[in-house]
């Protein structure tokens, strides 16, 4: 059995996303839960009369340092009285958007939850 939920949620403003992903599947009497999820959030938005201006200023916001480095955290961990196992990941960070003559800095979180356990047998 696999069964998928996708959710996609974004604000009035266009300047916050959510996007998520939940998926159950059985297999060989395991449950494995995986939620991916995605949040993008506009920071900060510059907007150029000339088309090329755009590229020069995300040159100089890097020279700067003003984009952060990317950070990883993975979590690992087992529940020894139901004997399920976890893995968290998560990545933070933020990038530069250049569109038309608009230079946007979006920040991100990428989460990533898998879970198994054990399939409960049913008494009849």
């Amino acid at each position: 059995m696999r069964e998928i939920l996708f959710r996609n949620l974004i604000s009035q403003d266009k300047k916050h996303a959510d996007i998520s992903v939940k998926e159950v599947f059985e297999d060989k009497g395991f449950v494995t839960t995986a939620e991916k999820r995605c949040i993008y959030v506009i920071k900060k938005q510059e907007v150029s009369n000339l088309p090329y201006d755009s590229a020069g200023f995300l040159g100089e916001e890097i020279s700067r340092k003003n984009c952060s480095k990317r950070q990883f955290f993975i979590t690992k961990f087992h529940d020894v009285k139901n004997n399920d196992d976890y893995l968290i990941l998560r990545v933070l960070g933020d990038f530069y958007v250049v569109f038309a003559n608009q230079l946007f800095l979006v920040t991100f979180k990428y989460i990533m939850k898998i879970r198994q356990e054990k399939k409960q047998q049913v008494n009849v």
